[in-house]
């Protein structure tokens, strides 16, 4: 699975260093308590409460471990691995499950959920034996009191963390159900009209990640501390401190638009996919706290405005203030008092840029033509989609890894066609991809650079997390590898989605006039100064990390970050709502030749265009996804 960086691990640190164990509460900057105790766990991710306790085992026979082996359908005396469960989780059942069969998926997802998301523990998720006992039975599973388990998973986290710094550790594991212990705690502020109302469970329905990010905003001041909101009044709230715990579970009343989605086990996979391990991810990766890379910049900046090669960028590496691998002692904004930390290196491999060539000619001065499927087809194919059983319905339609993986089931991909409905960034990245294959097949026939680069919509969603983007090999991959068959350093123009206020739009570096134009399709009838004060600081966001990028994966790439332009768009005719706002900034990354847009979406049509990209994505070159059956009769042609 693709794992990002995008999980508050500052701010879950935060909270188990400052959680009383021993009443299980969170103590508030003021100095008051938020309690917490299973109930709470249920309200907020709807794992069952009550029933008997998980009690793990440290000894398990061989009998026993051959029984498990059995359940799980493995061979005899073969380890249980994470590898094994999952390839059970995800293994292709046909149309139904024998009774066997069903059995090792519950026992396997529990296995899994449990390594990941319930309680984890260490630096690398595994296999935890010592629940095996509880999980003999698979029909009793959800008579166990999981949410117990998850609190007293935490308490012991929270105990490891608080050791830790008391006794000056260099390195130590942040783990237990993290995600569960963030939610309660922002669910629980005095956050005013950002979360309104508590009026649906699961509360993990609600918590998407703009939301979790603008309460992570809110909650900070600004010295970057957490704490700075107070906790609601006890009566404005549904959980076990309000004095009104019901006596039975609490069960769904409400709905709502939400990024985990289903059943554990797809939050579960939604969790690793997306959270990068963050139920034990390790505290020497919080690379906020130690920014090897800023350092450096600014250690440039002082020789030379952003034009040096690498081996002069790795000597000042050599100058700073602490010896390489070694621990600092480094006042962090998230911990109250400074701790000591271990810098780490991570190799860059950096491409080698001689000279530069022409600017390659755009397509529209080419005059380029893609195959494209007729209206007939992508209507006729969609209305058959959402006609398909559930069943089918939750298979993987779309499985793309290069360069770094993307996964979509039939449920995910018919949303992106559901009128009122934002595009997901898998999604976006998916057509992202689509693009970078017509442009492919375009060029090919002739011997000219490349005219742009389109930057994946995830790489704008790492940057507004403020994550370390020069260690990771996924946008390392945005710019550099086999899989690209251009230079980068040659084109003219680069294209970014970029997702800010609930909305997308396109940024474009244009390195001949050094200009960067904004487009953002709700705002195409507002004041250009509206527009700016909008935009102006993701856009500095944005250009800064792409230079940094540029300077850490390229050497002899010779061009400066500053004295650039910005253009704040107003294009007649080219705006939309606020839900189709994906439609338009991949229209955008399309047909905006640098100074006009080439073509427009006609009136009424964005539903048209929706359905078209679900198709071209569907049929893309290296979807190794389980296509339904039915587009052998659909009257399709693959592009070419």
């Amino acid at each position: 699975m693709n794992k990002q960086s995008n999980f508050p691990r500052q701010l879950a640190l935060w909270l188990l260093s400052n959680m009383d164990v021993k009443s299980t509460s969170l103590v508030l900057r003021d100095g008051s308590k938020i309690s917490m105790d299973e109930f709470d766990v249920h309200i907020i991710l709807g794992l069952p409460y009550g029933g008997s306790d998980i009690v793990q085992s440290k000894v398990l026979s061989s009998c026993d471990m051959e029984y498990f082996r059995s359940l799980l359908m493995l061979r005899p005396g073969c380890e249980i691995t994470l590898d094994y469960v999952e390839s059970v989780l995800y293994r292709d059942y046909g149309s139904s499950m024998s009774p066997r069969q069903r059995q090792a998926f519950k026992v396997a997802a529990v296995i899994y959920a449990d390594a990941f998301f319930l309680g984890p523990r260490g630096n690398s998720p595994k296999v935890n034996l010592d629940i095996l006992n509880n999980i003999d039975d698979p029909n009793q599973i959800h008579k166990k009191n999981w949410s117990r388990y998850v609190i007293q998973s935490l308490r012991a986290a929270a105990g490891r963390v608080q050791d830790a710094l008391n006794n000056g550790n260099k390195t130590f594991t942040i783990d237990g159900c993290l995600l569960f212990v963030v939610i309660f705690y922002l669910d629980n502020l005095d956050s005013g009209p950002i979360i309104p109302y508590q009026s649906s469970v699961p509360r993990i329905v609600y918590f998407t990640r703009d939301l979790v990010k603008k309460l992570q905003c809110a909650d900070r001041d600004t010295s970057m501390c957490y704490g700075l909101l107070k906790a609601r009044r006890s009566n404005e709230v549904i959980y076990t401190r309000s004095g009104n715990k019901p006596a039975g579970p609490f069960y769904v009343v409400k709905r709502e638009p939400r990024f985990f989605r289903g059943s554990v086990m797809d939050y579960v996979r939604t969790l690793i996919h997306d959270n990068n391990d963050a139920c034990a991810a390790c505290l020497t990766e919080l690379t906020n706290y130690i920014d090897i890379s800023h350092h450096i910049h600014s250690v440039k900046k002082q020789l030379c405005p952003d034009t040096l090669p690498l081996n002069i960028v790795m000597s000042c590496r050599a100058q700073l203030p602490w010896p390489r691998g070694e621990a600092t002692r480094c006042n962090r904004p998230d911990i109250h008092g400074p701790t000591d930390i271990l810098n780490y290196e991570h190799e860059i491999v950096a491409k080698e840029v001689i000279g530069h060539s022409d600017f390659g000619r755009s397509r529209f001065a080419l005059c380029f033509t893609s195959q494209r499927p007729s209206n007939i087809d992508v209507e006729e194919l969609t209305s058959a989609l959402k006609n398909l059983p559930d069943e089918e319905k939750h298979r993987v339609w779309f499985k793309h890894d290069v360069p770094y993986h993307i996964s979509m089931d039939g449920v995910e991909l018919l949303r992106q066609a559901a009128p009122g409905t934002d595009f997901e960034y898998e999604f976006m990245d998916a057509v992202i991809r689509f693009y970078t294959q017509l442009d492919d097949k375009s060029y090919s026939v002739l011997n000219d650079n490349r005219w742009c680069h389109y930057l994946p919509a995830s790489f704008s969603v790492d940057v507004l997390r403020c994550g370390d983007l020069q260690q990771s090999e996924d946008v390392h991959s945005m710019f550099i590898g086999s899989h690209l068959k251009y230079n980068v350093e040659d084109c003219r123009m680069i294209f970014a989605p970029v997702f800010l206020e609930l909305d997308w739009h396109c940024y474009v570096w244009d390195f001949k006039c050094r200009m960067i134009t904004v487009l953002d399709p709700t705002c195409m009838n507002m004041e250009e100064k509206f527009i700016e004060n909008k935009h102006s600081k993701f856009v500095d966001m944005m250009h800064e990390a792409i230079f940094d990028c540029k300077n850490t994966f390229f050497r002899g790439w010779d061009v400066s970050r500053v004295g650039w332009e910005r253009n704040y768009a107003i294009i007649a005719g080219a705006g939309g709502s606020r839900s189709d706002s994906g439609v338009y900034a991949l229209h955008y990354a399309r047909f905006f030749d640098g100074n006009a847009m080439r073509k427009l979406i006609p009136p009424g049509k964005v539903d048209k265009y929706r359905n078209r990209l679900l198709f071209e994505v569907l049929t893309m070159e290296g979807n190794t996804g389980h296509l339904p059956s039915i587009f052998g009769s659909v009257n399709d042609s693959k592009l070419a």
